[in-house]
């Protein structure tokens, strides 16, 4: 008898005993009480499906791995990694991975280096800047033509020598260093920036100073101006002068004081463009803002609270400030507290309204990964050597159990970065070797 006929034997013989069983009790129960015994026979068989259904329940596919690399030194000296991003800031070297057409490029203290993503070849390694240190901070992704910035450490500590690389052909575009002999040596976890279509934005401390606040023209690297503050303001009927800016994603949002008074307004600009989108009195004297976690409606870091803005530049709504957040679509999903027993408290937020839609405990050890292509919320969790993946419909929560993804052995921890395109899957792993902590990258079949 062959395999297949053994597994069919088995659940045809699984199948007869239970079916056995629902008429034996059936019999019994319509022996006694007519009312209970049809509620305890029903439930019996409710119970008895569910077991059947349970039995029959396919695995998650598997998905099929079509190329790994070599461990590659990260260039880190603990082999931590910040693992998923989030909108806490990014205190941790900056690993990431960035994809383009046919070209993935990892981002790690080391460099940036480019691969194929039809076979993994190593295609090349960006060139940092003349006496750069290691790489420090990084954008998220690439803009549409396949650019990405990073800075590097400079030769007096600060993080401050910026690059654009084309991942499409590994060539550094322009550099820049950012260094202000006047001022302290940029801490890594405060500095941000940003690869939009048009411009590349950087601020360089945690604190919005407007001289630590940069704008290039991404394809040449010519310097640009802050966006201006409002003109005739009557409000202001003298002049502006900037307080803070800072920036994330589509938005600049900019604190100014008028001129002799003690009259704040926030005003927010598209960062592409420097176009002024909306300017608004800050009532509070002591108004001030460390961060933004979204741009469209921009939603304000202010003290331990997260604050919402409309296009008029009146506040929607607050909320406590989360342990994490990502937008999808119109929908905040965000880790609402520190993990509890290992359950992981999940939970999405109207954006317009502040209005929350769902929240769930997740299971031990969720990660968030951000936004998928079909707009859900991609989330995983690592089960001895194998990533489980899910996506969680932003509106709803509601479930979606995906494919399950074999992870390399030997790895320094459970953080991982993930990358997508049409068709492939990209992981990437820290892993312990022999000369220290070090990158292994996978690309599975999606």
């Amino acid at each position: 008898m062959s395999d297949g006929d053994g597994r069919i034997g088995l659940v045809a013989t699984v199948g007869v005993l239970l079916f056995g069983l629902l008429t034996v009790a059936v019999v019994f129960f319509t022996r006694e009480d007519a009312t209970a015994d049809e509620e305890e026979a029903r439930a019996l068989v409710a119970e008895a499906e569910a077991e059947a259904t349970s039995t029959e329940a396919a695995p998650p596919a598997a998905l099929g791995r079509i190329w790994q690399t070599p461990a590659v030194p990260s260039g880190e000296d603990d082999g931590g990694a910040d693992g998923p991003s989030t909108d806490t800031g990014d205190p941790a070297p900056p690993i990431r991975l960035w994809v383009h057409d046919n070209a993935l490029a990892t981002v790690a203290p080391s460099g940036v280096t480019g691969y194929g993503t039809l076979d993994g070849t190593a295609l090349w390694t960006a060139p940092p800047p003349p006496e750069a240190g290691p790489l420090c901070a990084a954008g998220q992704g690439v803009n549409g033509s396949g650019l990405g910035a990073v800075l590097h450490t400079a030769t007096g500590g600060g993080c401050s020598l910026l690059s654009v690389i084309d991942i499409d052909t590994g060539t550094t575009v322009w550099t820049a260093d950012l260094t202000d002999p006047d001022a302290p040596p940029a801490d890594p976890a405060g500095v941000t920036v940003t690869t939009g279509d048009a411009t590349v934005t950087v601020n360089l401390d945690a604190a919005g100073t407007p001289t630590a606040f940069h704008r290039f023209d991404a394809p040449t690297g010519d310097p640009l101006p802050p966006p201006a503050p409002p003109q005739d303001e009557p409000l202001c009927p003298d002049a502006a002068e900037p307080q803070a800016i800072r920036h994330a994603g589509s938005r600049i949002v900019e604190l100014t004081r008028c001129v002799g008074t003690d009259d704040l307004l926030l005003n927010a600009y598209v960062t592409d463009t420097g176009e002024l989108e909306w300017t608004h009195p800050a009532d509070d004297p002591a108004f001030a803002f460390s961060g933004l976690a979204a741009g469209d409606p921009v939603v304000l870091r202010q003290g331990r609270q997260l604050v919402a803005y409309a296009e008029t530049g009146d506040e929607l709504w607050r909320m406590p400030e989360p342990v994490a957040s990502h937008v999808t679509g119109t929908v905040l999903c965000v880790q609402d507290g520190p993990a509890a027993a290992g359950l992981l408290p999940l939970a999405g937020y109207d954006l317009a309204t502040g209005r929350r839609l769902w929240s769930e405990e997740a299971e031990p050890g969720t990660q968030l990964f951000g936004e998928d292509d079909t707009g859900a919320l991609l989330t995983g969790r690592v089960t001895g050597d194998a990533l489980w993946l899910e996506s969680r419909d932003p509106a709803t929560g509601e479930i979606t159990t995906g494919p399950v993804a074999e992870l390399p052995g030997r790895r320094l921890h459970d953080g991982l970065v993930l990358a997508y395109d049409e068709y492939q899957l990209y992981v990437m792993a820290s892993v312990e070797t022999d000369e220290g902590p070090a990158l292994r990258l996978r690309a599975y079949e999606r």
